[in-house]
């Protein structure tokens, strides 16, 4: 998911025409911000990790995405960052 911006766009957007498609978000267990902050029902900063994938290492979502994540995805899901 990264900071979440994109799955915040299409999830908006799909379930604006199909309300009852299910979205899931998948974050690397390296850096869980937004998993923490959706299960904390608030946005919860997430220090440490390590990745050579800069895109995904968020360590706290925006507000405003942080806001359409939670209203519009139905999930997010960790894997593995070793893999």
């Amino acid at each position: 998911m990264g900071g979440g911006g994109l799955i915040a766009g299409i999830a908006l957007v799909l379930k604006t025409i199909k309300p009852d498609v299910k979205i899931i978000g998948v974050e690397s267990d390296a850096f869980p911000a937004m998993k923490k902050s959706m299960h904390g029902n608030k946005i919860t900063e997430f220090q440490s990790g390590y990745t050579i994938a800069d895109g995904i290492s968020v360590k706290a979502p925006g507000k405003l995405t942080f806001v359409l994540v939670k209203k519009y995805v139905d999930d997010v899901v960790l894997v593995d960052g070793c893999l």
